[in-house]
């Protein structure tokens, strides 16, 4: 037979003297020397006369612990290359700029580690964007060339085992709620609601007074999937305004459909929102505008009377005037004699017995 290497690790279990020695790094299969040795002991292995085939039995405990030991142990050697390969992304960036590194890198043992987990939480969109923008503008081929091996090695870093079991063990599934805040830079202060869904936050939302506010109200939501760094309180909107692009500058959101449903849904609701204000001031504005039209129609009512208003035909122009003329003259003279008739009661009441009249 012909055993193909891949990966491989040995330990030493001495049943004579029952000591057992464990390694901890892998062995390096593309040296060849190495390659030959594990290959001939596997050869050996299955052509010796001695040996039988055989199943373990239903209820074999053996084979329990056995089953969890290899899937531990990949779990180990897909841990032990990933950390393989965050050394060795750090030493290339350490080489590549060494005086950018330095002013950035004040650990590189803390550094690795970084870099070993983003690539375990599969957080590695900056390291890929990285190598390319380095295999694509570097003048240096020895560069461009590690920098295409390491992308090479990333990319089939994230086919690891350990990331296919992640994703077939149970996850917690991913829930959204949201909030509503009277002030939502100290909540603190004035209203606030928890555990709504997005209808009854923007009821709520709607129904505070804007003349008793303590800051700015808004809505936030709370995001539920299981990660430790983003689980947990965010705003979503505030002031009638969604920050779509402050939202996004947080990857975890960007990627949740979640949270970018509350987005969309929150968008198209404060576009139907204020469109509605708009023709609402629209049709303010025109019946501001309609006052003049009832003038009009009060001055053509008056139609049937307006026989009344009517100027002097031809031939009787002056004669309105001469009839007013007319009655003036004859009012001053019944208000003149009519005063001298007071006059004379007024003297006639004035005079006593005796006096004599001048």
């Amino acid at each position: 037979m012909i055993a193909s290497l891949k990966r491989a690790i040995v330990h030493i279990l001495d049943a004579n003297s029952g000591v057992s020695v464990y390694s901890e790094e892998e062995l390096d299969v593309t040296d060849a020397s190495i390659n030959s040795f594990i290959t001939k002991h596997i050869e050996k292995v299955f052509e010796d006369a001695s040996m039988r085939n055989a199943e373990f039995s239903e209820n074999s405990g053996f084979k329990y612990h056995l089953a969890e030991y290899i899937k531990e142990s990949e779990a180990y050697l897909d841990q032990q290359e990933i950390k393989k390969l965050a050394v060795d992304l750090d030493n290339f960036s350490y080489e590549y700029d060494t005086y950018e590194y330095k002013d950035t890198v004040e650990n590189r043992e803390e550094q690795v580690e970084k870099i070993t987990e983003d690539i375990l939480n599969q957080k590695t969109g900056c390291l890929k964007d990285w190598l390319v923008e380095v295999s694509e503008e570097s003048d240096i081929d020895s560069d461009v060339i590690t920098a295409r091996s390491l992308l090479s090695r990333l990319e089939n870093a994230e086919t690891f085992s350990i990331f296919t079991r992640q994703s077939e063990q149970e996850q917690p599934e991913a829930t959204i709620t949201f909030y509503v805040a009277e002030c939502m830079e100290f909540q603190v202060m004035g209203e606030y609601h928890n555990n709504l869904t997005l209808e009854e936050a923007i009821k709520i939302y709607e129904s505070i007074p804007a003349d008793r506010l303590h800051g700015g109200k808004g809505i936030g939501f709370d995001l539920q999937d299981g990660d430790k760094d983003y689980s947990g309180e965010y705003e979503l909107m505030c002031w009638d305004r969604v920050d779509r692009e402050l939202i996004d500058m947080i990857p975890h959101y960007k990627e949740s459909p979640l949270v970018q449903k509350a987005i969309n849904d929150m968008e198209k609701y404060l576009n139907e929102k204020h469109g509605k204000v708009q023709e609402a001031e629209q049709t303010v504005e025109v019946k501001q505008e309609v006052p003049e039209a009832p003038v009009k129609k009060e001055y053509v009512s008056v139609e049937p009377n307006r026989e009344q208003n009517k100027e002097p035909a031809k031939g009787e122009k002056g004669e309105l005037k001469k009839s007013v003329l007319q009655s003036l003259k004859e009012f001053q003279a019944r208000a003149k004699a009519q005063e001298q008739k007071n006059k004379e009661v007024e003297k006639s009441k004035a005079h006593k017995k005796g006096d004599v009249e001048l």
